[in-house]
């Protein structure tokens, strides 16, 4: 941290610190000399005895001796009223080097969950196909199924026919054999019953005689 000749630094300024001090992540540093810091509050709620979390977002004056950069974590304190927003004014930077240090393995990170979220989607996408795969061969198995049973029921239908068809034949026949012979029962009872008068006649012609 380098001097600097800025009046609303808390160290080199004419500005004092009174009230609140906080801690948080910097969210935003796009603004000049304004930093936008985020911090959680916990809260309890007596009436359903569970907590809370809340985020508040403050702007905070930055020096150029701080020189506070998004995803720094920083010590804001209040001060008077610097601006229209600002209020709060970073007193101290945590883990800068660290941030300045890792760019490349933030970089690897993002690469690593590109890759990860690939091959995630390649999974899925592999998953579908074999999904659909089983369910094309079920599809394919069902219908064979059906085919089968349409068959059965179709031949149970024919030879259910026929075998009607054939008890029909038969009761036929026999109605048939049964009237033949009573027809020719009933011939040779019409022959005996015509021969019988005939001789009576012949007998009392030859009485008369």
């Amino acid at each position: 941290m380098s001097e600097c000749n800025d009046e609303r630094c808390a160290k080199h300024g004419r500005v004092k610190v009174r009230g609140n001090v906080f801690t948080g992540k910097v969210v935003s540093a796009k603004a000049s000399k304004t930093v936008i810091v985020e911090r959680q509050i916990v809260h309890f709620i007596s009436k359903y005895e569970r907590y809370k979390k809340t985020r508040s977002r403050i702007a905070a004056h930055n020096p150029e001796c701080m020189n506070a950069k998004e995803g720094d974590i920083v010590t804001i304190g209040e001060t008077r009223k610097l601006s229209k927003t600002k209020s709060f004014v970073v007193l101290s930077v945590e883990k800068q080097e660290e941030k300045e240090a890792a760019p490349e393995g933030r970089e690897k990170a993002k690469e690593k969950k590109m890759l990860e979220k690939k091959q995630d989607k390649e999974k899925e996408a592999g998953k579908e196909k074999k999904r659909e795969h089983a369910e094309g061969k079920e599809k394919k198995e069902t219908a064979r199924e059906e085919s089968k049973e349409e068959e059965k029921t179709a031949a149970e239908e024919k030879k259910w026919k026929e075998e009607k068809k054939e008890e029909k034949t038969s009761e036929r026949e026999q109605g048939s054999g049964e009237k033949k012979a009573e027809e020719q029962e009933k011939k040779p009872a019409k022959e005996k019953a015509g021969g019988k008068p005939g001789k009576q006649v012949k007998k009392e012609g030859a009485d008369e005689e």
